[in-house]
């Protein structure tokens, strides 16, 4: 998954497994500031789904205090 974030914006992408090359070529044409998560890193036992939205949340945040962004979130199915 792809979030493009612009100031007050986003777009949301679907992507086959590596388009990272895509994805990094479009933030570096457009001038993006590129943040890169893999949610298998955010897959926390179960009952924490708090934990994971609060990390999700920050990194949105961190996109959003460099903007334009781009925010990748790589294996979102899981």
């Amino acid at each position: 998954m792809i979030l493009i974030q612009l100031p007050g914006k986003g777009l949301l992408l679907s992507g086959k497994t590596g388009c990272d090359e895509l994805y990094r070529s479009v933030a570096e044409s457009l001038g993006l500031h590129l943040v890169v998560q893999n949610c298998r890193e955010l897959n926390l036992p179960a009952g924490n789904v708090g934990q994971i939205e609060g990390k999700i949340k920050q990194l949105v945040a961190q996109a959003s205090t460099k903007s334009p962004s781009l925010l990748v979130l790589e294996n979102m199915e899981v």
